[in-house]
């Protein structure tokens, strides 16, 4: 009668995709945690580099009503058509590029490493542009490590105050219950500042008032409509501020940003009674 006997097999530190984690840390030997599993490999990277962030472009450089935009791409992925590589190799993939959360291409074939470009139609008006590019794997799912990912506000600019949310980007996604989140914005020919009640207005200075779900076509009218007071945080410099968005039903909300004058009174532009100055983006509750 044989002996009874065992076997224990031991995974190969090595060996890449072998180990599940959560964090870079749980990776044998520096390994890097990229779609819960341990790679040896650098993870890929993409970063827009045309335009730069915040970078202006004027009204009048293009005709109305649509003007092209070049954009960039650089990084370390080695781009692949998904139909000729159906499988998963770490460092592979294509990228998908997004304006305003729609997607408008897929990008499959190029050197990364040189910079591929692409021509985005957007309409010729005044206001922020956001616009991100992710790295994907050849089945389509998303690298998740934070270099897979790279996003980008500039302005398209009439000479007039104008404001743009930052963060959350446009279709983040966030759990149904209350939560804390960090909001940034930034301005075009508007200069931010602490709040001061009751001081003297100055020209194109205030801060930044950030709404949550609110329809601001009926916020300020009258002056002190039935929501002007309802926003979440203030924006008084270029820091983020948090914010606590509330318990909700899955579904979208929108996040808004209104301009203020530096005694918290509505800013209008032209002033004293033209129209607010906002920015609007939708985000998801799941």
């Amino acid at each position: 009668m044989p002996l009874p006997a065992c076997f224990t097999a031991a995974l190969d530190p090595e060996a890449a995709g072998a180990f599940a984690c959560e964090q870079d840390e749980d990776c044998p030997d520096e390994g890097f945690c990229v779609n819960a599993r341990c790679e040896r490999a650098d993870p890929p990277t993409v970063d827009i580099t045309n335009p730069e962030q915040s970078q202006a472009f004027m009204l009048g450089d293009a005709p109305p009503p649509m003007r092209t935009v070049t954009i960039t791409i650089t990084g370390t992925l080695d781009l692949v058509d998904p139909t000729e590589h159906k499988d998963n190799v770490f460092g592979e993939g294509h990228l998908e590029l997004f304006v305003e959360n729609e997607s408008v291409v897929t990008i499959t074939s190029g050197a990364l490493s040189g910079g591929v470009q692409h021509d985005i139609e957007i309409p010729n008006v005044p206001g922020p542009v956001r616009v991100a590019v992710h790295a994907l794997r050849n089945d389509g799912s998303r690298y998740d490590n934070e270099e897979a990912t790279s996003r980008l506000l500039f302005w398209i600019d009439g000479g007039d105050p104008l404001v743009g949310i930052r963060n959350p980007w446009p279709g983040s996604v966030f759990g149904l219950e209350a939560e804390n989140v960090a909001i940034e914005a930034e301005v075009l020919h508007f200069s931010l500042l602490p709040a001061m009640p009751g001081a003297m207005s100055q020209e194109a200075t205030g801060h930044i008032h950030i709404y949550y779900d609110v329809d601001l076509a009926t916020c300020f009218d009258p002056p002190m409509g039935p929501c002007d007071s309802s926003y979440k945080t203030t924006i008084t410099t270029n820091a983020p501020s948090n914010a606590t968005f509330p318990k909700s039903a899955a579904g979208t909300a929108k996040l808004s940003a209104v301009l203020r004058n530096i005694d918290h009174s509505l800013y209008r532009f032209p002033p004293p009674d033209g129209m607010p100055v906002t920015d609007e983006i939708e985000i998801t509750r799941e």
